[in-house]
């Protein structure tokens, strides 16, 4: 027989089969928008600012996104690089809307800059963007909001090719949003550079995610975690980033829980306040030539190619990081806790060593999954596309969803004998510099002590006194 829920979740399963979640709500509002205001709804507009004639419907025209002097290819700003000058400004003359390109910001447009962050490769700050970014109709701006201010560690004097490529590459990353893509994103927002005029560092500005990281989040709110409310959805929104930026023909490289923000909505977003992490498939080649001393990163989420050296970084290394992720959601807990991050770990780690799973709180087809992606040999993980597909029809299908809500209410039962996660945590959970050459050589390698922590430490983006700098 089917019930009222029965009908309810196929109807759901359905809609979501022909489309992303949310896609048409979206599209009607947008529409709902459009005919709200006085641009009409055909191939061509006419651009609010400019008067120019523009091949899309939200009024925007490279030569008023650029702020151009009719018939003078010059921009009315300058980053203090002309290389920097070409990477923003190419963003801004192939620009159809307003999430498809980067800005030049001058650093006195910010108020209330406070550092959050301290590491090697440079200092974050949260801040307070005087303008605000434009937004979709017209040239007009959102006002003051708040902001992430991140330092790449280079200033005009000391960029070199390396840098600009990786800068490039990034940009080109948080430039490729189509106005749809840009709202099914699980990724942040990078809205433009900047410059410190004290140290002369280049900087990027970045949305503000209000909730902080996933690893402060668990260590909040697990005790009161669902499988259906709360975890798959975060796991979604973090497939669903990943996803965009697997099929932009980019790697993150340095995916863990403090990379992972957490909205106000409960979604979670893919982030690094640096762009060191990124770099483009097409680069690889060039890169095996070289043989790296150590890489950043969180040893438990580093796959164990990586660290034994057979291959760089790709796709299916995100892939491991991603179900270390999964068991961090499931167990409320720091991968190794209690285990020095040293070689012998990180030997154990490539010998096949994996966090201990809970299967009595834990699905078996979660299970089943997180295993797949965490195996040793990376062409037995599954890709992102795969996986996100999973994810949706454990979230949308009615056998799927019933064992999901099983373990809830198995949680609800003994919530209150769960003990407190994350707490008297001694050991370095920050991306840290790792020594390949001791891991192949068997040698212990130095942990860091906090003030030699690289940037993409775990970072709480709540409110800035709450915010720790060490």
């Amino acid at each position: 027989m089917i019930n009222s829920v029965t009908l309810s979740r196929t109807l759901q399963v359905y809609q979501l089969r022909k489309k992303e979640r949310g896609i048409l709500e979206y599209l009607n509002n947008y529409i709902d928008k459009i005919k709200a205001s006085d641009i009409p709804i055909t191939p061509f507009c006419q651009c609010q600012n400019s008067g120019l004639k523009v091949n899309n419907t939200s009024g925007w025209c490279e030569s008023c996104g650029l702020g151009l002097v009719p018939g003078v290819m010059l921009p009315p700003w300058t980053s203090g690089h002309p290389e920097i000058n070409r990477i923003i400004f190419h963003t801004q003359i192939k620009s159809n809307h307003i999430f498809d390109h980067i800005e030049w910001i001058n650093y006195d447009r910010f108020t209330n800059v406070k550092k959050i962050i301290k590491g090697v490769r440079g200092d974050g700050y949260s801040a307070s963007w005087i303008d605000g970014p434009m937004y979709l109709y017209g040239m007009a701006r959102n006002g003051e909001q708040n902001v992430i201010i991140k330092s790449l560690g280079k200033s005009s004097s000391n960029v070199t090719p390396e840098f600009l490529r990786e800068l490039e590459s990034y940009v080109k990353l948080v430039t490729s949003y189509t106005e749809l893509r840009y709202e099914l994103l699980g990724s942040v927002q990078c809205y433009g550079l900047t410059r410190d005029p004290n140290t002369q560092e280049y900087m990027l500005v970045t949305e503000y995610i209000k909730g902080g990281d996933l690893r402060n989040y668990l260590s909040k709110n697990f005790k009161n975690m669902k499988w259906l409310d709360h975890k798959l959805k975060i796991l979604i929104s973090i497939a669903k980033g990943l996803k965009l930026i697997h099929e932009s023909g980019f790697i993150h490289q340095d995916l863990h829980l403090g990379n992972i923000l957490i909205g106000k909505d409960g979604s979670a977003y893919i982030s690094d306040l640096g762009l060191y992490p990124f770099i483009t498939l097409s680069d690889q080649d060039s890169k095996k030539e070289s043989t790296p001393k150590g890489i950043f990163g969180v040893l438990p989420y580093v796959a164990p190619e990586v660290l034994e050296r057979i291959l760089p970084y790709t796709k299916e290394s995100d892939i491991y990081s991603f179900g270390i992720i999964m068991w961090s959601l499931s167990s409320g807990k720091l991968p190794f806790s209690g285990c020095p991050f040293n070689t012998s770990l990180a030997l154990e780690i490539c010998n096949g060593e994996r966090p201990e799973i809970n299967i009595n709180e834990t699905p078996q087809c979660y299970i089943d999954l997180m295993k797949r992606c965490w195996d040793s040999e990376p062409h037995k993980r599954p890709n992102i596309q795969e996986i996100y597909e999973i994810l949706l029809d454990w979230y949308f299908l009615i056998n799927e969803y019933e064992e999901f809500k099983k373990f809830d209410e198995m949680i609800k039962s003994d919530i209150e004998e769960k003990s407190t996660i994350f707490e008297s945590e001694d050991v370095v959970h920050y991306s840290q510099f790792i020594d390949l050459d001791a891991i192949s050589k068997e040698e212990t390698f130095e942990v860091l002590d906090d003030d030699d922590l690289y940037s993409a430490k775990p970072y709480n983006i709540g409110t800035p006194s709450d915010v720790s700098t060490n």
